[in-house]
Parts: C-alpha cells; structure tokens; sequence
C-alpha cells in the first residue's frame, strides 16, 4: 500500500491538473475579452464619429 518515491500521490494530481485547468480556463477567457474588445471598436469609432458630426451639424 506504501507509495515508492518515484510515484507522485493521487492529490499532487489533481492539484496539478486543476492548475492547469485553470490556466486554460483564464487564457480561454482572456482570447474572449480580446474578442470581444476588438468588436467594441468599431462601433465606438462610429460613434464618436456621429457624435462630431452632430456637434458640426449644431453650429
């Protein structure tokens, strides 16, 4: 039943593998950010956009 010292105990595992769950999970988030922050520029260039041309519109 002893562990020989080359082994690596069952909880060391599953410490590790969720770490690197974990990592994934975060890099797979942070692409989505990134996306998602990519797709907000185009429409808030358009509006700063129609906001100028509003404001040169005014005068």
């Amino acid at each position: 039943m002893g562990m020989g010292s080359n082994t690596i105990p069952p909880w060391v595992d599953e410490k590790i593998i969720d770490r690197e769950k974990r990592k994934k999970k975060d890099l797979d988030i942070n692409a989505q950010i990134k996306d998602l922050q990519s797709e907000n520029e185009e429409p808030k260039k358009r509006i700063k956009e129609l906001e100028d041309e509003l404001r040169r519109n005014k005068k």
